[in-house]
């Protein structure tokens, strides 16, 4: 067995999974900062523009209440 490139593999694999975790957490504060300016009255399509997102993922954001309800450019909470 190569030591040194069962070495790489590991490192590899390590920057791997931290990349991973960064992609995920970067994930959850692009979505929570898109539930924060719906909430806060932006229009959906300028929203989606802003996040480089379709509008219909902002329409079915986690914002959209309890009930299933989803959001709308008429509908949203302001």
């Amino acid at each position: 067995m190569n030591e040194k490139d069962i070495r790489q593999v590991h490192v590899a694999a390590a920057d791997l999974e931290s990349i991973e975790f960064e992609r995920d957490h970067a994930a959850m504060d692009l979505e929570e900062a898109v539930s924060t300016a719906v909430e806060h009255g932006e229009p959906v399509d300028d929203v989606a523009k802003a996040a480089n997102l379709p509008p219909e993922d902002v329409i079915q954001s986690p914002l959209a209440d309890d009930q299933g309800e989803e959001l709308t450019d008429d509908s949203r909470p302001g």
